[in-house]
């Protein structure tokens, strides 16, 4: 008798949980970031274009760090020279990825490299909750370049548009699609403005494997996927060999 009253519970919260789901529509796509459980070691992500061989590689690394009671992705991202030019820590809460802190790389007239803070304005990674044809996920930061004596800020709409399948080495993997507004302003004397649309897409279980951006009144337009997924010492193998 016990038995069979655990089985009702249980089966009556599942249709609770369902109805709930249901009735207000959101979908839980959590299990399409990059897998947070897997990166404790760290891992790189390299990402090529897509027809388009005069397009250069650029790698991410990935690393999961635990601390004071928060889970975070840090992130360095590596050009075609695997100089730096970009870190990222973001934040796991309970309803998606917020970028924490972001600094951009660049390099000075001696050749150093200068690390310049960014302002986080909305710092919306990526949403575990969507609902089709609805929501908007916003993202934007700015920061000044003491370099150049430039203000520059980046504002993000990514929009939820559905299911779809992602083939990466042989293997088909489920996958989420988001289609992607982005505004660029460089302000130096004047004001350059650059509007772009493109698209997003994560696997289950890998996380970004496809980005294409195209700017709108004019002919730019570029298309990575993920390549390749290894650990860090692969990557520097592959910076000793470009010094040779």
């Amino acid at each position: 008798m016990q038995k069979t009253t655990h089985h009702f519970l249980y089966f009556l919260v599942v249709l609770l949980c369902f109805t709930k789901c249901q009735l207000d529509g959101k979908k839980n796509i959590k299990t399409y970031y990059y897998p947070l459980h897997e990166l404790y070691d760290g891992l790189t992500y390299e990402y090529r274009g897509v027809d388009n061989e005069q397009l250069p590689p650029y790698y991410w690394y990935y690393r999961t760090i635990d601390q004071d009671e928060s889970t975070y992705l840090t992130g360095m991202y590596y050009d075609y020279n695997f100089i730096p030019q970009q870190f990222i820590r973001e934040e796991r809460v309970s309803n998606g990825m917020l970028m924490e802190e972001l600094f951009i790389f660049q390099t000075d007239s001696t050749d150093k490299q200068q690390q310049i803070p960014v302002e986080i304005n909305a710092g919306n990674t990526f949403p575990f909750e969507v609902q089709d044809s609805l929501g908007v996920f916003l993202y934007n930061i700015n920061w000044f370049s003491p370099i150049d004596s430039a203000t520059n800020t980046i504002i993000r709409n990514r929009h939820y548009q559905g299911k779809t399948t992602f083939e990466f080495k042989g293997k088909k993997y489920n996958a989420v699609e988001f289609s992607v507004r982005e505004l660029i302003e460089n302000e130096q004397e004047g004001v350059l403005k650059v509007e772009l649309e493109g698209r997003e897409i994560y696997a289950q279980g890998l996380g970004l494997v496809y980005v294409s951006k195209k700017a709108i009144g004019s002919s730019f337009e570029q298309t990575y996927q993920l390549y390749d997924r290894y650990p860090m010492k692969q990557l520097e193998e592959k910076f000793g060999k470009s010094l040779q």
